[in-house]
């Protein structure tokens, strides 16, 4: 659907299990509030939407939620080395963002 058509919407939140987002947008962080009020628990952002990820990680983190980088292909994983620490996950995409067509072979 994309960062601009999708709409957050509350969830039902259960401790059995983590409520995690995958943020494919360009602007992640102006959708952070909303997640959280919809009971996001852990929220990924893609490591290419910013070149500041010191700052993206604490601005999750102030919002009281894990934070999680996601990489699509092609993105070297040099890119963690500065900010591994500070992650409670990281996701390797396995297809070319934007593709969207399903039923199609893994890259």
């Amino acid at each position: 659907m994309g960062s601009h058509h999708a709409p957050s919407q509350p969830c039902v939140h259960s401790p059995n299990f983590q409520f995690e987002v995958h943020l494919a947008a360009t602007d992640p962080l102006r959708f952070v509030p909303a997640l959280k009020e919809a009971g996001a628990d852990l929220l990924f952002l893609p490591a290419e939407s910013t070149p500041l990820l010191y700052e993206a990680i604490y601005a999750v983190r102030e919002h009281g939620l894990k934070v999680g980088l996601c990489l699509a292909l092609g993105t070297s994983l040099t890119v963690l080395e500065p900010v591994l620490t500070m992650l409670d996950s990281v996701l390797l995409l396995g297809r070319v963002t934007g593709e969207g067509q399903r039923g199609r072979a893994f890259n």
